[in-house]
């Protein structure tokens, strides 16, 4: 895992990644080494940077990789908005033609056959609670009431993904696509399903892709700073599971904009537990499970003292809410109000400080120490464009100034 932030206000942006990364071994076991690059340039001549989390990998290619070919690639382009960048990138992952057709199609079968699985192990319980049922029943009446039972597991699921759609790759070209492979993997899996059960399959499968969901191989990606006519930066953060025809299985998670009326922003990823606590003066864990100790003694209270179950809510509520406003108004909004004054120099050094501190709490508890190594950190801003505040190097500069040579002539 790692942990990053993001920290601006309206003179800059202060990225910051640690070194760690977790490599899973064939025999189970995970190594973790504090040599990562996760913080880069996005541009060498714009102001504007790119981390990376989760997965160091995309279909077997090495972001850094990726990433530097797209910088090479854009040159002295530039763009007016930071969305046209993230708009850009997209684009230039999806036709990024060293990652073959033939691993695109095998990263969708792999994402079709966990959904599957899934719902498979959803009908499998299902039909456990009801096979005294199921047992005085045989043939094609057995068969129904099994497609009963799976139209009761696809519906809970369609429900649950909702209306998510895969960017540029609506439900009707998808299945253009992968329409084929989907009925070979649905008549191995599944091949007593129905007609209807079947359509309703392929339309679960398609939006649980797109939502991605507890996809544990996927890349956080986050782009930060200022489009050429944007005079205050922003932040845009997704992430990214795989490529297919013509499109990727991406999601923007959150994005974020200073403007006149909002002056500062602070956004983690990864792990990000240490910040919250530091914003908010309590940590998560503690705070869901007073949250839970509450639900629970209202509900010990109603055995013994009746209520109505509205004021049951309506308390929580109120509570939930006293405690939020209790936290702006004492943790929160104190430290935006400083932070959007903060001079570039300080601004490096919060975010150091809190990815540190990340570290250090992971290095004292007995879980595993998967935030650490060196910090990188960077500044960007409209004047100055991308700059190192610390970064680390496999080499010593001093020995190797042809390289920072080299890397001032390219694109000239």
């Amino acid at each position: 895992m790692t942990a990053e932030i993001v920290i601006m206000n309206q003179s800059a942006v202060a990225m910051a990644a640690d070194s760690a990364v977790t490599i899973n071994l064939p025999n189970g076991d995970k190594k973790i080494f504090n040599t990562a690059n996760k913080l880069f340039a996005l541009s060498k001549y714009q102001p504007v940077g790119i981390m990376v989390y989760n997965s160091s990998k995309l279909l077997g290619i090495d972001w850094e990789v990726i990433i530097k070919e797209y910088r090479r690639k854009l040159g002295r382009g530039k763009f007016n908005t930071l969305n046209e960048y993230y708009n850009d990138f997209i684009i230039f992952i999806i036709n990024f033609d060293i990652i073959s057709e033939e691993s695109r199609d095998v990263s969708i079968e792999g994402h079709v056959h966990g959904v599957i699985q899934a719902i498979a192990e959803q009908f499998a319980e299902r039909t456990k609670e009801q096979m005294a049922e199921l047992n005085e029943v045989e043939g094609e009446e057995k068969l129904k009431k099994l497609n009963k039972i799976l139209f009761e597991v696809l519906s809970t699921g369609e429900d649950y993904f909702g209306t998510n759609e895969i960017e540029n790759c609506p439900l009707e070209k998808f299945n253009e696509f992968y329409g084929n492979m989907i009925e070979e993997i649905i008549a191995d899996e599944i091949p007593a399903i129905d007609t209807v059960n079947n359509e309703i399959l392929r339309r679960v499968i398609y939006k649980a892709i797109a939502k991605m969901d507890d996809y544990k191989g996927f890349t956080g990606i986050v782009i930060s700073g200022y489009g050429h006519k944007e005079l205050f930066p922003s932040t845009i953060s997704f992430v990214i599971n795989g490529l297919g025809k013509n499109f990727a299985i991406s999601r923007i998670l959150k994005t974020s904009s200073i403007t006149l009326n909002n002056s500062a922003s602070i956004l983690p990823f990864a792990q990000s537990e240490m910040v919250a606590s530091f914003m908010d003066g309590i940590d998560p864990m503690l705070s869901q499970f007073i949250h839970e100790s509450i639900d629970y003694i209202f509900n010990k209270i109603n055995d013994i003292i009746p209520l109505a179950e509205e004021q049951i809510k309506e308390i929580n509520h109120e509570f939930s809410d006293a405690m939020e406003d209790f936290a702006s108004k004492n943790f929160v909004n104190p430290i935006l109000q400083i932070v959007s004054s903060l001079p570039k120099t300080d601004l490096a050094e919060m975010a150091e400080s809190l990815v540190n501190l990340t570290a250090f709490k992971r290095h004292v508890s007995p879980d595993a120490e998967t935030v650490g190594g060196p910090t990188d950190v960077a500044i960007i801003s409209k004047s100055d464009g991308f700059i190192w505040i610390k970064r680390k190097h496999y080499f010593q500069p001093d020995l190797n100034r042809q390289f920072f040579y080299k890397y001032n002539l390219e694109d000239e």
